[in-house]
């Protein structure tokens, strides 16, 4: 992921997410049978959340994705130009 902008990391997720479907299907599944009292509102509202809950934990990973590869990529560029300023010292 290093390198990568913002928007090919919004790219590289939704591909995951759409190319993984029966994964997220799964995790959303798992929601509904936790809770399962027979009551098909109380069901369907279970799932509804869980696939909030999905959306929203995907937005959070790109915005970690984004930020590290921020503060990682600084802080090679810095060790670069430190290299390159004891390089040129000598």
């Amino acid at each position: 992921m290093l390198g990568m902008t913002r928007e090919q990391i919004d790219q590289e997720v939704d591909a995951w997410y759409l190319n993984n479907q029966d994964q997220v299907a799964s995790f959303i599944q798992g929601f509904g049978g936790a809770g399962d009292c027979g009551d098909d509102v109380m069901e369907l509202v279970t799932k509804v959340m869980a696939s909030i809950g999905t959306t929203v934990a995907l937005a959070a990973v790109k915005d970690l994705l984004a930020k590290n590869n921020e503060m990682i990529s600084s802080q090679i560029d810095a060790l670069i130009a430190a290299k390159v300023a004891a390089a040129l010292k000598k």
